[in-house]
């Protein structure tokens, strides 16, 4: 998933994302110069936030 997709989902905005990233709770693949977020890696981060 894109990150403005994850943060359409969070409904936060994509420089949160982009810290969550950054604070490694939430996983993400580069491709290029690009940052994609694994669907599962979405659901581990909204399971784990549910806690």
């Amino acid at each position: 998933m894109k990150v403005s997709d994850v943060a359409a989902h969070l409904e936060c905005t994509n420089d949160t994302v982009y810290r969550v990233i950054a604070e490694g709770a939430l996983r993400a693949i580069r491709v290029g110069r690009l940052l994609r977020v694994p669907e599962s890696a979405l659901a581990e981060f909204i399971a784990g936030a549910a806690r």
